[in-house]
């Protein structure tokens, strides 16, 4: 890792935080819920824990990248039906 890429990361680190306030999304928005999900638990679990779930309410801006076909819509869906994010 360059000097350059450190001092851009503790810029980020150190930045002013800002929260915003969204409203809540709209009812049918997410797409349907799989029927099948393989292997994701651990994923499901992390997303979760990256969403707030079980940490206070502490939320972290959290996106998903990936190749097509891996299953990152499938893994937001799973997570938009989820009863734990619902409430």
């Amino acid at each position: 890792m360059s000097e350059q890429q450190m001092h851009a990361g503790r810029d980020i680190i150190n930045s002013p935080q800002t929260i915003i306030h969204l409203p809540p999304p709209a009812s049918g928005s997410a797409p349907r819920p799989p029927k099948l999900i393989i292997g994701r638990d651990g994923d499901m679990q992390a997303m979760k824990q990256r969403l707030g779930i079980g940490t206070g309410g502490v939320q972290v801006l959290t996106a998903m990248r990936g190749w097509p076909g891996v299953g990152k819509t499938t893994l937001a869906s799973a997570l938009a039906h989820d009863a734990e994010i619902i409430q």
